[in-house]
């Protein structure tokens, strides 16, 4: 339930939305108003809010009545709930100091999540439905149904278990990372940065200890990659370190390039693993049994979730809860780059194949592929101090 104040404000915003399709009427069902802003998030409310003021000065008056509504529900922490419209709640929520992160003290943006997954408590679940499967599964749900968040540098994507920040900075930035009780983990995606004297280079990743702040300083080609904390105990914590990256090789039940080895992994929380999609290539679907994120560090791609179709480019966030058929189509001209966050780890066991096998261009042999490309993914490099 919510109280009057934040329903006048729900009702007020999609009044406004209304207005920028044309579509405004006096009588607006709260129910409906309530699922229209939730399912479609702030930041897009905004901009079409602000794009329509532009484009019809005669609606100002009113639009500005739902920019001043949307204002309020921001304030309110209204967008950082994900199950704002069930029972469901996610235990012990927290939002990590990686909020305050950014280059050159711009401002940071904390940005929900515009798939938002929740079941009024008194609602069944449908027998075969995704939710279904993924309750039976045993793994906890992620609290959103899959689907793909795009993120600016410097937003946050969030669900239940984890909060990821986008981190895109250019050559010679400086960047803070606070303490946090939870540990910290930043992959890099590519260039190199150093943080607090230790070199870290694309494909490495730094973990950095409960409670420790770092300062980070954007290397020659400047650093992209991705920031992540996890809910759960991490046990024993990890200690600040640089993490080597992990050597790849082919995977042809997928037609993909996955660690050779254990990926990047820690306690029974998560792992983290690089992957590679050659050009042309459409992966196998599969389920990996365990809730799943990509962070997306090349593109354009094509993903596929339960069938539902979705563009994907550097800088999203793909979430695929658990129970999830799921596959990729490479688009672009060079290899498309990725890594897997899995709560809980991905073991081979939970793996499950689907009925589309991969394919690849005319010709296509995986590791012929690879055996002409690996020298694009140099060995690991040993990590600094």
């Amino acid at each position: 339930m919510i109280d009057t104040s934040t329903a006048k404000s729900v009702v007020a915003l999609y009044q406004g939305l209304r207005e920028t399709k044309g579509t405004a009427s006096p009588a607006i069902d709260p129910q409906e108003a309530l699922a229209a802003v939730t399912r479609i998030g702030s930041t897009k409310l905004r901009e079409q809010l602000e794009q329509s003021q532009k484009a019809n000065p005669k609606r100002k008056a009113q639009l500005a009545s739902a920019l001043a509504a949307l204002n309020n529900l921001e304030a309110s922490g209204f967008f950082n709930d994900l199950f704002a419209l069930g029972a469901l709640k996610p235990k012990n929520r927290f939002v990590p100091p990686v909020a305050s992160m950014q280059p050159d003290a711009a401002p940071v943006s904390v940005r929900e999540l515009e798939h938002p997954g929740f079941r009024p408590a008194n609602k069944p679940l449908r027998k075969g439905s995704l939710a279904w499967r993924q309750e039976r599964s045993g793994v906890k749900p992620m609290g959103v149904a899959g689907g793909v968040t795009r993120l600016a540098p410097g937003e946050l994507y969030r669900d239940a278990e984890t909060v990821i920040g986008r981190i895109d900075a250019p050559a010679g930035a400086k960047l803070g990372i606070g303490g946090s009780p939870r540990p910290q983990f930043f992959v890099v995606g590519s260039g190199s940065a150093l943080i607090d004297g230790k070199e870290v280079h694309a494909g490495q990743l730094l973990a950095l200890a409960p409670n420790r702040a770092a300062d980070v300083t954007a290397g020659a080609r400047g650093v992209r990659g991705f920031i992540c904390e996890l809910e759960g105990s991490i046990t024993p914590a990890p200690a600040t370190s640089v993490h080597p990256r992990v050597p790849l090789a082919p995977f042809d039940a997928e037609q993909i390039i996955v660690p050779a080895g254990t990926p990047f992994a820690f306690g029974d929380v998560f792992n983290l693993g690089e992957v590679l999609v050659p050009p042309g290539v459409t992966t196998s679907q599969h389920d990996v049994g365990v809730n799943e994120r990509y962070l997306m560090m090349g593109g354009p791609a094509t993903m596929f979730i339960d069938g539902v179709k979705t563009e994907v480019q550097s800088g999203d966030i793909v979430h695929i809860p658990s129970g999830g058929l799921q596959n990729i189509k490479n688009d672009s001209g060079a290899a498309l780059r990725f890594y897997c966050l899995c709560t809980p780890p991905f073991v081979p066991e939970t793996y499950g194949a689907g009925p589309v096998a991969g394919s690849g261009p005319e010709g296509f042999d995986l590791k012929e592929w690879w055996n002409t490309n690996a020298s694009d993914f140099p060995a690991p490099k040993q990590p600094a101090g």
